[in-house]
């Protein structure tokens, strides 16, 4: 894969008028979410790095919302084909897509992690937010790196289901579909489903509340996440390939 894959792909992502939208958007709820927690932390407890990060962490949740958006404008306006008639493999033109959407994302998170500590700040000048041990500062350096692993799944997802069909499993995924799986998956199959489901894995990894203790530790549950979504992008490249040989 060439550099002019990737320019291509970032051009055709920063023209499209949705993803400021999208990411304005992103940006707002981090800061009205991290800002309520911050100044709202829970009767008896002082705010801190974790609630300046709730909102950060809760648009981790949209961001794949990006990777289907930058596959379904494509699709409907017609540039793929512009793209793969420069490119003619579909390997290296999804695999670029997918990269600069991460790249993306990950340079969202970043500017939105920033943002809601400074927004955590001003609401609450006298709080600490450096950590104080090794260990605290897996949340703020694993929120990109989530960021990212979430566009590429959106643009995976996006490739493997057409239409409003990828935006509504997305958005109801790690909200309604995957807390359902974990709570019945013990009683029904007797192991801890929700300790193998992606955004649970996610989380651990990042050090945000909602995660689920892995076998092997947050790193290797962020690797599995990894590998879980390359497995899905291959997957949706590979069905690409078949509509479109």
């Amino acid at each position: 894969m060439n550099t002019s894959v990737l320019r291509a792909e970032l051009v055709k992502l920063r023209t499209l008028r949705s993803t400021w939208w999208f990411l304005g958007v992103i940006a707002a709820l981090a800061i009205a979410v991290s800002g309520l927690a911050v100044h709202s932390p829970g009767k008896g407890r002082a705010p801190g790095l974790e609630e300046a990060l709730y909102g950060p962490a809760f648009t981790q949740l949209l961001i794949p919302l990006l990777g289907v958006r930058s596959v379904s404008q494509d699709l409907r306006t017609g540039t793929i084909w512009s793209s793969f008639l420069a490119v003619p493999s579909w390997n290296r033109l999804l695999i670029g897509k997918a990269t600069v959407v991460a790249l993306v994302a990950a340079a969202a998170g970043l500017l939105v992690e920033a943002t809601a500590l400074g927004v955590a700040l001003l609401v609450e000048p006298a709080m600490a937010l450096v950590p104080s041990c090794a260990e605290g500062w897996r949340p703020l350096l694993a929120l990109p790196v989530t960021f990212a692993i979430g566009g590429v799944l959106g643009v995976a997802v996006g490739l493997l289901l057409r239409g409003g069909l990828a935006d509504t499993l997305l958005v109801m995924w790690p909200l309604a579909l995957e807390p359902a799986l974990g709570a019945a998956g013990k009683p029904l199959l007797g192991f801890e489903v929700a300790a193998w489901l992606p955004y649970g894995t996610m989380n651990e990894f990042s050090g945000q509340s909602g995660g689920v203790p892995f076998f092997a530790g947050p790193s290797v549950a962020g690797v599995y996440t990894a590998v879980i979504v390359v497995c899905l992008l291959a997957l949706g490249i590979r069905r690409q390939k078949r509509r479109e040989p």
